[in-house]
């Protein structure tokens, strides 16, 4: 049984060399607030979703400091009391360099988005981006999670997702609901539902299109038409991706647009009818895809 005094001893020692590690950790996540703060000139960011990001990569860290610990502790001691004592410390040492290492990395990382002119935190998982920190307050039933270069998933309390960019969320007046009607594209002249499908979600965006701008206009300040898209959220279950195809390429055929249609590639369609476009894109697998957005967008002035 050791001693009280060599156990108070242990404990100290490793103590300071974990509590080094965490200043690491700590003066890490200051510098990147203080990256954000000349990135944006914003203050309150960094201590709200930044500091959540920032737990989210330090807890599984910790855990690891735990697991190395007693890997090391188990394999450098037997039942020799002296062993025991010098080993506790010496494992602690090497997980608290290695836990101030991942700390290194995290700022690494920061200091490459910010010289990407992005959001020091982009690439740290969970919370919005910079740019939809007001959105996320707006839709407090809506999860929004930044997924990199891969987008921003929304995500509500049913488990369904949905996949953007920043900058179709951004400005945007946004409303999310449940589809009432799985037919109402068609009703519109859309597709048809796929035959199996089962309509989750009906999604309404309105923003300014600033691409619709020529540089002229931009530069005179020229107010940009409002985009407005509906879409309409597909869960297709098993149904193969070639059956899926075949569906919109015949509603194409059907309604004698194929002139106006555009395949950019197995997973997505577009067809130009009237003043609007429909879309539609595949999400999932490439063989077994599991859901489809159906878009309907058109641009239409701003009123006077």
């Amino acid at each position: 049984m050791p001693s009280a005094d060599l156990v108070i001893a242990i404990a100290k020692q490793s103590g300071v060399y974990l509590l080094k590690a965490l200043l690491v950790w700590l003066g890490v996540f200051l510098l990147v607030a203080l990256l954000s703060f000349f990135r944006f000139w914003e203050t309150t960011y960094p201590f709200t979703i930044g500091l959540a990001r920032f737990v989210n990569v330090l807890w599984p860290c910790l855990l690891a400091f735990v697991v190395v610990v007693l890997v090391l502790t188990a394999f450098r001691s037997d039942a020799a009391l002296a062993e025991l004592a010098a080993s506790i410390p010496w494992s602690v040492k090497t997980g608290a360099i290695l836990l101030a290492a991942a700390a290194v990395i995290v700022g690494l990382i920061a200091a490459v988005a910010t010289f990407e002119s992005q959001d020091p935190w982009r690439y740290l998982p969970g919370g919005p981006p910079f740019g939809l920190r007001e959105f996320a307050r707006q839709h407090p039933d809506l999860r929004v999670t930044d997924w990199g270069n891969f987008g921003v998933a929304l995500e509500d309390r049913d488990a369904n997702r949905v996949i953007f960019s920043v900058w179709d969320l951004k400005e945007a007046a946004f409303s999310w609901e449940k589809c009432a009607d799985a037919s109402e594209p068609a009703k519109l002249g859309g597709p048809p539902p796929l035959p199996g499908s089962k309509c989750l979600l009906r999604i309404r965006i309105t923003r300014p299109d600033y691409d619709a701008l020529s540089d002229e206009e931009a530069d005179r300040d020229v107010v940009p038409p409002q985009l407005h898209r509906t879409i309409y959220v597909y869960s297709i279950g098993w149904i193969p991706a070639k059956k899926v195809e075949e569906h919109f390429r015949g509603w194409i055929k059907s309604a004698g647009i194929e002139g106006n249609y555009s395949h950019y590639q197995t997973d997505h369609m577009e067809v130009e009818v009237g003043g609007g476009k429909w879309s539609i894109s595949v999400v999932g697998q490439r063989k077994r895809p599991k859901d489809i957005y159906v878009e309907y967008a058109e641009r239409r002035p701003v009123p006077l």
